[in-house]
């Protein structure tokens, strides 16, 4: 079954981090694209801020209560 959720943010423990954490441990099917910073700034959210969760694709962007609205 696919994914229906890609986390994008940089392979570092940081604001991404609590929202890979609660994914894990819900057991839920994500991927993550863990990006390294040359990679970022050639990507579409250079300048936007991360970390970036598509859900359903759809964008939520920067929410520090990600792991908990969306667990």
């Amino acid at each position: 079954m696919p994914s229906t959720a890609t986390l994008n943010y940089f392979g570092i423990p940081g604001r991404g981090e609590a929202t890979r954490v609660a994914l894990a441990y819900a057991g839920r099917d994500f991927e993550d694209n863990r990006m390294e910073f040359p990679e970022y700034g050639a990507s579409k959210w250079a300048g936007k801020g991360l970390p970036v969760l598509e859900v359903r694709q759809t964008l939520e962007l920067q929410l520090r209560l990600l792991s908990v609205e969306w667990t």
